[in-house]
């Protein structure tokens, strides 16, 4: 049992992390295309939805950790979000993948931010 819940502080610093930089990411492709510019978008977007789909694994596999004394994070929100960035992606418009996006940013935002109280709480 000890082990397991090491294994589970240890995936809220990697969580962390990662959350931190996907954030940037996601920030930064966002003002790219509504800035109107260029980009190779799918190599960006590929790494990102790699990205969200990690970030959601450790969730999925950490969320009884996570929610353990009291419901910090809500994984049918989540799925609203996942959702609609689902429906953009199969569409292809670059405006609407950009405002899934913005719209999913909070509950990464959520996320790190959650991991990072755990990580430091349980240190």
């Amino acid at each position: 049992m000890e082990d397991l819940r090491a294994q589970q502080i240890e995936a809220m610093g990697a969580l962390e992390e990662y959350t931190e930089k996907l954030i940037r990411g996601i920030d930064s492709f966002v003002a790219e295309i509504k800035a109107g510019h260029e980009m190779n978008m799918e190599e960006m977007l590929n790494l990102i939805v790699n990205g969200i789909n990690w970030t959601l694994e450790v969730v999925n596999r950490t969320l009884d950790f996570i929610n353990e004394d009291t419901m910090r994070v809500n994984k049918e929100e989540i799925n609203v979000g996942i959702k609609e960035l689902s429906q953009a992606l199969k569409e292809g418009e670059k405006e609407q993948i950009a405002d899934a996006l913005k719209n999913l940013l909070p509950s990464i935002q959520l996320i790190h931010n959650v991991s990072k109280e755990l990580a430091k709480r349980e240190a």
